[in-house]
């Protein structure tokens, strides 16, 4: 693999693992990866890139072009790629056709920017203006994922990677929706306590670090998702078995399966 801490200059720098499906496939089997669940990269981790023109057709092409790319180039090449689609981010009723479009040929999840109004001027994300997006979602049957990385900031805060938790806490979206799977990449959700709002429908993804893996003395197991990083630079690969091992050592097996597969698959 390319030397991971020098960005990539020419096509020859980067992997084919990266790009290629097939090639990611023979990956994954060498470190013991059964299915990948895509997130975008070079939209932004959440399509912020495309979500910061102000050119509303510009942008839905993009966003389309994206999702049939990730369809045509990977959800077809193998089951074991799980595609999620991205969306514009305004006006809604392009969010809501789109969501409906991707689904249909295929994608599993959506994924939006937890933070929209930091993009351009459209509504803070607490507001009803977003209610169809939720509904979509739900009435779909399709989680919606949030990154905490998808902020446009250049630096971040610590607490500002909880602000898609909060986000969905406050939105009423877990409150108002009570069948919408909500996910917060990389990172917690007033009816009822915001451990309750976030064991009944919200899950974390965790990475190697056992910090993360902690909170489930406090929530539970069953809302906690488990991610290799695979293939950015900061991934596990190709000593992901070796990293799983080290990070689950005190993680009973039944919580072990939990995190590292079944919840997924549920979800």
């Amino acid at each position: 693999m390319a030397d991971r801490g020098q960005e990539p200059r020419r096509w020859d720098d980067v992997p084919p693992m990266v790009f290629n499906a097939r090639e990611r496939l023979k990956a994954m089997d060498a470190d013991g990866i059964d299915c990948a669940i895509l997130y975008p990269s070079v939209s932004g981790l959440a399509a912020e890139t495309f979500g910061k023109l102000d050119d509303s057709d510009l942008e839905i092409a993009c966003v389309q072009a994206y999702n049939d790319w990730l369809i045509d180039e990977w959800a077809d090449v193998s089951r074991r790629f799980v595609p999620q689609c991205i969306v514009p981010i305004w006006p809604m009723e392009r969010t809501v056709a789109e969501i409906e479009r991707a689904v249909a040929k295929g994608h599993k999840g959506v994924i939006y920017p937890a933070s929209p109004m930091e993009l351009r001027a459209v509504p803070h994300i607490n507001e009803p203006a977003y209610d169809p997006l939720w509904a979509t979602c739900q009435e779909l049957g399709v989680p919606l994922c949030f990154h905490a990385g998808g902020s446009p900031k250049i630096q971040m805060r610590p607490g500002d990677a909880f602000s898609p938790a909060v986000a969905a806490a406050f939105s009423g979206v877990v409150r108002s929706v009570s069948s919408i799977a909500v996910v917060a990449n990389f990172l917690l959700s007033r009816t009822l306590k915001p451990s309750e709002l976030f064991q009944r429908q919200c899950y974390f993804t965790c990475w190697y670090d056992q910090m993360r893996l902690r909170v489930r003395r406090y929530l539970g197991s069953a809302n906690i998702l488990w991610s290799s990083h695979f293939p950015l630079a900061t991934s596990s690969w190709p000593n992901t078995k070796q990293r799983a091992e080290l990070s689950f050592a005190d993680v009973p097996d039944q919580e072990k399966r939990q995190i590292q597969w079944e919840n997924a698959a549920k979800l």
